[in-house]
């Protein structure tokens, strides 16, 4: 069983980290990581055990994370979950078949109130910033991995894939969310091939490439009131543009909202200043999530027949991806360029 393999983990890590406790299942956490946690009580203080999916990351993989989050220790503006070692000083552990860390747990909750309140964007984005510029000596030039890897989707979306949807989609049940999926198919078939050439321009970007989230989002920002208590969830991090991380996290939380985007994008700025290559990529790699986001769901039920949990999570995927998509094509000009 999971809870007798959670217990042999724990049983490797120094005393003042074992439990004092019962250990607790959280299943999830409600992350989308697949991760199993379980939360504790230790002489150190509260704990988190996590138990990454066989799917996730390799442990060579989890251990340069880790160093980098190590680097990050006593980060002023926000506290970080830093995997602790176990008695053989690793900070990763193998039982069953899945590796293990344990790392603090971080009080507060995240801010689902929407609009999200100014304050709390602000110390977000300024957390962001300063993790961004503890890590700027692995700092290196190149182009944006990401943004190249969306053009390889679009350009397959433009190649036959979206025909593919549409077929998958005419054979399916006639519900809400395949009509939600033939109007991203034909807001898709229009925008691509407008889209595609700025955004090679874009890919042609030489930007500094060094460790981000690239998978940040709200929720992942912890509060205790107003006061940003904590920054979780660092399991998808590699070697990518700052650019990235501000894109996810404005086009997750507020992407309509231009007041707070200035807000956001000041607070950054007054901690690690962007560059102009830096701010052209955020609209590109914005424009390339919203062509893609609902298409990745469509193409997560339909064509690849995966089970998730939540019975409404595809439909909810589909129509956030289909809402940010319509908003795109309100903002294309002519020309092809994202205003």
């Amino acid at each position: 069983m999971l809870q007798d393999s959670a217990s042999l983990v724990l049983s490797r890590y120094p005393s003042r980290v074992q439990p004092i406790s019962q250990i607790r299942r959280l299943g999830n956490a409600g992350g989308s990581s697949g991760a199993t946690l379980w939360q504790y009580h230790a002489a150190d203080g509260e704990m988190a055990l996590r138990a990454w999916p066989r799917h996730g990351p390799t442990p060579a993989r989890l251990e340069m994370i880790h160093g980098w989050l190590g680097e990050l220790s006593g980060l002023g503006l926000v506290a970080l979950p830093v995997p602790l070692p176990a008695r053989d000083g690793r900070t990763v552990q193998h039982q069953d078949g899945l590796y293990w860390e344990v790392a603090p747990w971080l009080p507060g909750t995240p801010a689902l109130e929407r609009p999200p309140a100014a304050g709390r964007v602000q110390s977000a984005f300024a957390a962001l910033a300063s993790v961004h510029r503890r890590l700027s000596g692995h700092g290196q030039r190149g182009a944006s991995p990401g943004l190249r890897l969306g053009i390889r989707e679009l350009e397959k979306l433009a190649a036959g894939g979206l025909d593919v949807m549409v077929a998958a989609l005419d054979g399916s049940q006639a519900d809400a969310q395949a009509v939600m999926g033939q109007r991203w198919v034909f807001l898709a078939q229009a925008a691509i091939p407008r889209l595609l050439p700025s955004l090679r321009d874009a890919a042609r970007l030489q930007v500094t490439l060094q460790p981000c989230l690239r998978d940040v989002r709200p929720e992942h920002f912890l509060f205790e009131a107003d006061r940003l208590s904590g920054l979780i969830d660092f399991g998808a991090m590699g070697i990518e543009s700052v650019a990235a991380d501000l894109a996810r996290l404005i086009g997750e939380w507020f992407p309509d909202d231009y007041v707070l985007r200035t807000l956001a994008l000041a607070a950054y700025q007054q901690v690690r200043p962007l560059d102009a290559s830096e701010a052209a990529l955020i609209a590109a790699l914005e424009a390339t999530s919203d062509l893609l986001i609902a298409g990745h769901w469509l193409s997560w039920h339909y064509l690849d027949h995966r089970h998730f949990d939540d019975a409404c999570e595809v439909a909810r995927g589909v129509a956030r991806g289909l809402h940010r998509l319509e908003r795109l094509a309100e903002r294309i000009r002519p020309s092809g360029l994202v205003v």
